[in-house]
C-alpha cells in the first residue's frame, strides 16, 4: 500500500500551522503534506481497519481485516481511495493496523 504521511493539526494548533503555510481553515483541522516521498509498506494481511461507517445514531467504526476493507453496507468513507486520510500504526516496517480519519 501506498503512503503519503501528512501532519494532522486540529484547534488551535491547526490555526497556527495554517497561518505559518499561508492558509486560511475551512473548519477545526489543518493538514500539512510536506512531500517528500510516499513510502510503501506491506500491510499484515490480518491488520484491523476501523472503518467510518453511517449508523443510524450517526457516524461509527466498523471493525474489520485489512483484506476485508472498505466496508460494504452502510460505508461513509471513501476509503480506500485518492485522498483517503487514515492514521496507520507501523510495526516492525509494516502496517499493523489502520483507523479511517473522518473528516466532513
Amino acid at each position: 500500500m501506498l503512503f503519503d504521511p501528512a501532519c494532522f493539526y486540529f484547534g488551535e494548533a491547526a490555526e497556527a500551522a495554517a497561518a505559518e503555510d499561508g492558509e486560511e481553515i475551512p473548519g477545526p483541522h489543518h493538514i500539512r503534506n510536506a512531500g517528500g516521498g510516499r513510502p510503501v509498506l506491506d500491510v499484515a494481511p490480518t491488520a484491523p481497519v476501523e472503518s467510518v461507517v453511517q449508523t443510524g445514531g450517526g457516524l461509527g467504526f466498523e471493525r474489520l481485516r485489512f483484506a476485508g476493507w472498505p466496508a460494504a453496507a452502510g460505508e461513509y468513507a471513501t476509503c480506500p481511495g485518492e485522498g483517503c486520510s487514515v492514521w496507520s500504526y507501523i510495526d516492525g516496517g509494516e502496517v499493523a493496523g489502520i483507523v479511517e480519519q473522518y473528516l466532513p
